[in-house]
């Protein structure tokens, strides 16, 4: 009698634990569904936002055609890509002397130095960027907020320029290069 008791107090508590883990998968099941359906609705958003994003950068891309900045913007940023992305010295150098065949009027600019010479000693530091664009009152003329973040293994430093750049006469000019913080925003530049 006393082993039909454990017996039954074993199945009973297995059975218990079986009815429980059941709860559990199931509550699991029902936990990933939901889940699913919410990365689902997320990703709907992200494309919805992507496709709105691109209209709005298809419509911006038509404003700049319109008003003379479409050459600007692109000789700006192949510029910033040669100036502001580099990770050594070397690097530096050979990003320089690419500007200087590229934008040959540059190479004696008061402006901005593109001579390839601020090379500093030991590690050269990680240099990226990004940049937003305003135009300006100017057909032809843009300014720019540029972010250039350099990174080494120890530290990091994060600097802003803002710079005024249009086309002359066919060709990439930079009238106005300085540290944001230094920067005059309100001259007639």
């Amino acid at each position: 009698m006393e082993n039909n008791n454990k017996f039954l107090s074993i199945v009973t508590i297995l059975i218990l634990a079986i009815v429980f883990l059941g709860a559990l998968v199931l509550n699991s099941n029902h936990n990933v569904k939901e889940i699913k359906k919410d990365i689902a609705q997320l990703e709907k958003k992200q494309l919805d936002r992507s496709k709105y994003n691109d209209g709005i950068d298809k419509k911006q891309s038509s404003i700049n055609e319109r008003i003379g900045n479409s050459a600007v913007i692109k000789a700006a940023k192949k510029f910033n890509d040669k100036f502001y992305i580099w990770s050594s010295w070397n690097e530096f150098s050979d990003n320089m002397k690419d500007l200087r065949a590229m934008y040959p009027n540059l190479e004696d600019s008061d402006i901005v130095d593109i001579s390839g010479k601020a090379v500093g000693n030991g590690d050269s530091p990680d240099s990226i960027y990004s940049t937003d664009f305003y135009a300006t009152d100017k057909k032809g003329q843009v300014a720019e907020l540029i972010t250039q973040n350099k990174s080494t293994e120890t530290s990091g430093t994060r600097l802003q320029w803002f710079k005024i750049e249009n086309m002359k006469k066919g060709k990439y000019s930079i009238t106005y290069l300085k540290p944001y913080n230094e920067a005059n925003l309100t001259s007639e530049e």
